[in-house]
Parts: structure tokens; sequence; C-alpha cells
């Protein structure tokens, strides 16, 4: 059967693969064909991650499906993570707080910063993996218009 298999940044390729050999040999497969390390990378399919181990008969993978190759997690520890993110957070909301307190009182400007840094988090967490590719790819073009 063939598998059309995508990377985030753009390189896609065709495998023909049998239903019954696993995840992992599927990327193998991957890895010769784009020339890409698939020990720290993970296939998606519809958003959930495929188990290695497993055959892909095991998740009824049809013919001519299309799947994701995306980065796994860093091997960081989720604080440092968190911390990293927190920066991010932490500026921002000092940010708005500083223009937002010219117009409201402490106790609105804290509502309104809060109620904004808790949209933006669900916001981003809802984002699949084509828009995040759709504003890399956005980003990237207006860098090099500008560069």
């Amino acid at each position: 059967m063939k598998i059309y298999v995508k990377i985030l940044h753009g390189k896609e390729c065709v495998v023909d693969i049998l239903p019954t050999a696993t995840v992992l040999e599927l990327k193998n497969k991957v890895s010769e064909l784009l020339e890409v390390d698939v020990s720290q990378r993970k296939l998606l399919l519809g958003g959930k991650t495929l188990a290695d181990e497993k055959p892909l008969t095991f998740y009824s993978i049809p013919d001519g499906c299309r799947m994701t190759l995306v980065a796994k997690k860093s091997p960081q520890g989720p604080s440092e993570e968190k911390q990293a993110t927190k920066s991010g957070t932490v500026l921002l909301r000092e940010s708005v707080t500083k223009i937002l307190k010219h117009y409201y009182s402490e106790s609105e400007t804290e509502s309104i910063v809060k109620e904004m840094i808790r949209d933006l988090r669900n916001k981003v967490n809802n984002l699949s993996f084509d828009d995040l590719e759709r504003l890399a790819t956005t980003l990237i073009q207006e860098q090099e218009t500008i560069g």
C-alpha cells in the first residue's frame, strides 16, 4: 500500500509498504527517502501519535493515507519548558499591563490581562499542525522579504 508522509517543513514522500509492517519500519523507510533522522520524530495520523512497535494494520490505515512526521518534544524537563513559556508570558503580561494601566484601574487592568492571557493560551493550544506550518511559512517568507 502507498502512504504519503509529510514533514512539517514541507518535504513529502510516498512510501510503498506492506500493511503488516510496523510504524517503526515505516519511519525507517521515510528516513531513507527524505534523508532525515527519525529517531527523535513521531508519526501522526489524525493528530494522534502512532506507537513504533504497532503494525500499521492496528490503526486501520487505508491505502493512500496521509501522515505527518513531527519532532518529539525536546528532552529538557517540563520545568525548563514551562520556564521558557513563563518568561514569554511574563514579558507579554508586563508590556500589556504597562499600557492598560494608563486607561484602566489596577483591578480592571489585571482582569483584562488575565483574560487575554487565558484566551491566547487556549487559541495556541488549539492550533493544528497545518496552522503551525502556515504560520511558520508566513514568518519565514516575511523574514526573507525583509532580509
